[in-house]
Order: C-alpha cells, then sequence, then structure tokens
C-alpha cells in the first residue's frame, strides 16, 4: 500500500472500502503523539479510512533497542483513546 511519505498518494484510494496510510521517520504533530521517539526509519503514524472518512489513527513509539514502546490508537469514529504498551495493558 503507497504511503504520502513516498509521494505515491492517489486519491482513487477514496473510493476503496477501507485503506491506510502511513508516514515514517518524522514524529506527528498531534498532541496525542507527544512524546514520539526513536521513529528513525520506522512507522511514525498511520490513517486508517473506510470510503475515505477518516475512522482512526494509530501512533507509534520506540525504544532504544527498536521495539514498539506504546502504541495509542486514536478511534475517530467514537473519539476514545486506546493505549497499548509498557504501563497501559
Amino acid at each position: 500500500m503507497p504511503h504520502k511519505n513516498s509521494g505515491t498518494y492517489n486519491p482513487a484510494f477514496l473510493h476503496q472500502e477501507l485503506w491506510k496510510q502511513y508516514f515514517y521517520d518524522t514524529a506527528s504533530s498531534a498532541a496525542m503523539a507527544a512524546g514520539q521517539r526513536n521513529l528513525h526509519g520506522k512507522l511514525s503514524y498511520s490513517e486508517a479510512y473506510r470510503f475515505g472518512i477518516p475512522i482512526a489513527i494509530y501512533y507509534y513509539s520506540y525504544d532504544e533497542m527498536g521495539r514498539v514502546e506504546c502504541r495509542v490508537i486514536a478511534d475517530k469514529v467514537s473519539y476514545q483513546k486506546k493505549l497499548t504498551g509498557k504501563g497501559y495493558q
């Protein structure tokens, strides 16, 4: 699946039932993503869409060994925040 950072974003995906966009290397400017770290060469966040409507955003942060230490899921449908990772399970 293409991601925006590659320059291959295609608006035709808006007509698909479910699709995602992926963003790498750079921390999101969203307040929910505050504290993201160790993103070099890693997935920073992804956005999920259903028929062109955003339904969820997933933010990631990594420890010094490159393992996912925290994943924040912002559910656009119900506006709930779910946390997984150290101290959140």
